[in-house]
């Protein structure tokens, strides 16, 4: 009888021992037991944002036009230039990960997702000229044709991201979360 205290005595002991050194893990680290774990769902959920892309193929015709050269207010004939440009660029679409910020409720089981916004991830173009018009007083040089080219990319993304764009961002990373949420108990939320 006495033996069966001591080890109930032990055993109660070091159950006492655990759930002291728990706590004070867990108050030591702010209230957060499985950092780790948390840093591999923040890495998860920062993965699944970026596999959130939304591609888009565009084209343009771009006439670009330099005046005649001017003397006293006098253009110089032949001396205009002109050309044709055609433009064609794949866009992808995905949320700036810098900017963002995912917060992490391990108490609540819930994940914020701040700071959202949607972005160009990628461009790429292709310049194809269709049309070249100089003369032999003033010959398109390859600085204005990099000129040319400088004043179109802009123009190009002028606009971009759209509304459309963002809603299907948001539609395919809402998706990817939601099969996400099926294995885990959390609860994910973007706020914009």
């Amino acid at each position: 009888m006495k033996l069966s205290k001591t080890i109930f005595a032990f055993v109660f002991s070091v159950f006492l021992l655990g759930v002291g050194f728990y706590a004070g893990t867990y108050y030591a680290q702010g209230g957060r037991i499985f950092s780790q774990s948390d840093q591999l769902l923040k890495e998860t959920i920062e993965d699944i944002l970026t596999l959130g892309v939304v591609e888009s193929q565009v084209s343009r015709i771009f006439q670009m036009k330099k005046d005649k050269l001017t003397l006293y207010s006098i253009g110089v004939p032949f001396t205009e230039q002109k050309s044709m440009i055609l433009v064609k660029g794949n866009l992808q679409f995905g949320y700036d990960l810098h900017r963002l910020q995912i917060e992490i409720d391990p108490i609540r089981k819930r994940i914020e997702i701040r700071n959202a916004k949607v972005v160009i991830t990628s461009s790429d173009f292709e310049f194809e000229y269709l049309f070249e018009e100089d003369s032999i007083f003033r010959p398109i040089t390859p600085q204005d044709r990099n000129q040319m080219l400088a004043e179109i990319r802009p123009e190009m993304l002028k606009g971009l991201p759209s509304k459309s764009y963002e809603d299907r961002v948001a539609q395919k990373t809402r998706e990817l979360l939601t099969k996400l949420q099926v294995f885990t108990p959390w609860t994910i939320e973007i706020i914009s």
